[in-house]
């Protein structure tokens, strides 16, 4: 009996595992024309978490929250030393400055829940 409670406790370690740092997302590119790229957080998880944008032009994020959970409340952007409260299921802007090509991320304030911005 104890074995297949290890089993079951391990098959529940690895699906967590896998959902927040092996489930790859699809990848969105910031549109010119649109001048903006709508982030929804749900069920733990920001859609689109990766995007891709050009290292030439502002970036406009648009965050709503639909997530109830209070983990998803802050999201961080470490490298550029700001943090944003996200009120539950209104629509917050983000405007970032065109930033040097590399990778920039945003999380959780317990970095549960990761995204990051392309920048090429």
């Amino acid at each position: 009996m104890s074995y297949l409670i290890n089993i079951a406790g391990l098959g529940l370690i690895l699906l967590t595992l896998w959902w927040f740092w092996l489930s790859k997302t699809p990848m969105v590119s910031f549109s010119p024309l649109k001048h903006y790229i709508d982030i929804h957080i749900k069920d733990g998880i920001y859609f689109p978490a990766q995007i891709c944008v050009s290292s030439h032009q502002p970036i406009i994020l648009r965050f709503f929250r639909e997530d109830p959970s209070p983990a998803a409340s802050v999201i961080v952007f470490s490298e550029l030393k700001r943090r944003y409260i996200l009120p539950l299921r209104k629509t917050i802007e983000i405007k970032l400055e065109p930033q040097p090509e590399g990778r920039l991320e945003f999380t959780s304030e317990a970095g549960m829940m990761r995204g990051t911005l392309i920048i090429e």
